[in-house]
């Protein structure tokens, strides 16, 4: 498995680059991917993807910019 899905980094992080990595995994993966990020980003906190990456699936992340999603501080 990616390490991605592995690893666990403490704490919640104001910013998350992640370009590019989910388009080599499968679907499945994919979607815990997107949980996973999005549990790690702190209230406000902002998620950069390359121009392949959708968060499907990820509740608490809205779209911010091209390729930017900013998670909901509620």
């Amino acid at each position: 498995p990616a390490l991605v899905l592995t690893t666990h980094e403490p704490g919640t992080w104001d910013l998350i680059f992640c370009r590019n990595t989910a388009r080599s995994m499968r679907p499945e993966a994919t979607g815990r991917l997107w949980q996973r990020l999005e549990a790690s980003l702190c209230p406000g906190g902002v998620l950069v993807l390359g121009k392949a990456g959708r968060p499907l699936g990820a509740r608490r992340l809205s779209p911010w910019g091209p390729c930017v999603y900013r998670r909901n501080r509620g």
